[in-house]
This record gives C-alpha cells, sequence and structure tokens, in this order.
C-alpha cells in the first residue's frame, strides 16, 4: 500500500477531477524518474485521492483525514451548459504510450497501433478514467494528424478494462455527427470504416481516401459530405448479421446520394485485422 501521507504537498493542491504525475519514492519495482505514481482526486468524490503506480502497480487512497467534504466545495456551483459551449477533452492525460499503463499496451497492441502512430493521431491514455482518448477530428492527413484548421468534433473514452460503457462519448455540441476524413480532397475511391483504428489500418495500406463513420449508424449527413469521389466502398468489421445489414443500408443510402459506383465488403471481419498486403488485395477483389 502507498503511504500517500509522503505526497501530501502534492495531494492537497490537486483539483476536483484533476490527476497530476509524480516520481514513485521508494517504490519498490526500482528508481521512477518517469513520475509513473499517478494521484486522482475524484470528480465525484473529492475528499478521496487515490494513488496508482505504474511501475510497480501499488494503490494508495487519502481521505482526507476526516473531512467530510473537501475543502473547494463551499465554492462550487453546478451549471448545466448549454448545448453551444465549447467542450473540452480531459485534463492532465498521458501523450506517450511509452508511459501507458499494461492494460493499455495491450489495448493499443492488438489494435496493431504503433507508438508513433498514437502519437501522430492524438491517441492518448486518460489516467482519469482509465480509458483510450480517441479524438474525432474532421479532417487528417493519411498518418492520422490533424490538419491546419481542423476541427475536433467529439472524442470517445474506450473502455480497456472491460468495466462500464464501451465507449463514452463526447460531442461539440447536440447537431454535431462526428465522422473523420483521412485524405480529405478529390480520390478515386473513398473507403468507410466503422472506427479510427481500422481506418488508420486501411490509410496505411493505401493511398485513397478513407472515412471513419463512429459506428454503424447510417449518417446521411456524414454521407452527403463525403460525395467527392469515383467509388466508394463500406468495409464495416462484419462481426455479426446486423452490423453487415447496417453495412448494405449505408451502403445503398450512399448510392442514392452519390450516383456512382459502390461496393460493401462483407466477406472480410475487420479491418484493422489485416496487414497492409491484405487490406490491397481486398479492396482491389472485384
Amino acid at each position: 500500500m502507498i503511504p500517500t501521507k509522503d505526497f501530501a504537498d502534492h495531494i492537497d493542491d490537486l483539483e476536483r477531477g484533476e490527476t497530476k504525475r509524480v516520481n514513485h519514492t521508494n517504490c519498490t519495482a526500482g528508481e521512477d524518474t518517469r513520475r509513473r505514481l499517478y494521484l486522482t482526486r475524484p470528480a465525484s468524490s473529492p475528499a478521496l485521492v487515490v494513488a496508482y503506480c505504474h511501475n510497480c502497480t501499488d494503490k494508495g487512497v487519502f481521505h482526507g483525514e476526516g473531512h467530510t467534504s473537501y475543502r473547494r466545495d463551499k465554492d462550487l456551483t453546478i451549471v448545466v451548459p448549454d448545448k453551444q459551449v465549447p467542450f473540452a477533452p480531459p485534463n492532465h492525460m498521458e501523450p506517450d504510450p511509452s508511459l501507458w499503463p499494461g492494460e493499455a499496451t495491450v489495448w493499443r497492441i492488438e489494435k496493431k497501433l504503433s507508438k508513433a502512430q498514437c502519437q501522430r493521431a492524438c491517441i492518448q491514455y486518460d489516467p482519469s478514467t482509465h480509458r483510450i482518448f480517441l479524438p474525432q477530428y474532421d479532417i487528417v492527413n493519411g498518418s492520422g494528424s490533424p490538419r491546419h484548421g481542423t476541427e475536433l468534433l467529439g472524442y470517445q473514452l474506450r473502455s480497456i478494462d472491460g468495466l462500464g460503457a464501451k465507449y463514452l462519448s463526447a460531442q461539440k455540441d447536440g447537431e454535431v455527427k462526428p465522422y473523420t476524413r483521412i485524405r480529405a480532397g478529390a480520390h478515386q475511391r473513398i473507403i468507410l470504416v466503422e472506427d479510427l483504428a481500422s481506418g488508420l489500418a486501411v490509410a496505411r495500406a493505401t493511398m485513397h481516401s478513407v472515412l471513419v463513420n463512429y459506428g454503424v449508424k447510417v449518417v446521411p449527413e456524414t454521407l452527403y459530405k463525403n460525395i467527392n469521389c469515383d467509388k466508394f466502398i463500406v468495409w464495416l468489421d462484419n462481426d455479426s448479421p446486423h452490423v453487415k445489414d447496417q453495412a448494405i443500408h449505408i451502403s445503398r443510402t450512399w448510392a442514392m446520394i452519390h450516383g456512382k459506383e459502390h461496393r460493401t465488403i462483407d466477406r472480410y471481419d475487420d479491418p484493422k485485422n489485416y496487414n497492409e498486403d491484405d487490406i490491397r488485395g481486398i479492396l482491389n477483389d472485384g
């Protein structure tokens, strides 16, 4: 158990909902010089501070020494934001995958994302929720990096421990339909996929444009904004009959808007499960 009293000065300065990284002195896994100890004051329980070391995996909890309310609660006013108020991603996220905990690293490897790819695409680890932060920019380049002037339409916090909802989602406002276009401008093909990791996998394998739909819903507004191509291909994860049906619905709706050649890939599963040669072969098949 981490003796949190040893970090009292850091704990006292923590704001509600804030996470701070510090070096874990006397870490049992060896000297910590990379600030592997995370101190978090949960917004929902501000009288507590939770400590977790990503070096030795030891834990600790600070209870405020009997205080029944957090000292800043008297100044707290609950405000219901208007839907037009700009939203902000979580604070104090970890952008360096080398410093992510084990479960986050396992997720990254399973999605076939390198450390550099995560950093270019601004994919980060959020210690306050123990989730992966997935930004939803409207336009990014082929590596996933936001272009100059690109807009953050929303973001997802992806579960990595199987607890709670798979995704926690936020949008710029209630009218936004988040999507990401990898490589904007006119292209011969646009390939629509289900999630950002699949989009990056297809973009690595080809020079075509990729449209990340963020799910399997038919979103006519998104399809209408992305018709500058000669042909489009819909390739979802194909992990259930429902998903395959949705791929057909997306393809038909897009065809009505686009009026050009289209194709639905339903004989192969999740694009990110394939290497680059296989992705190129599947896209060129038929």
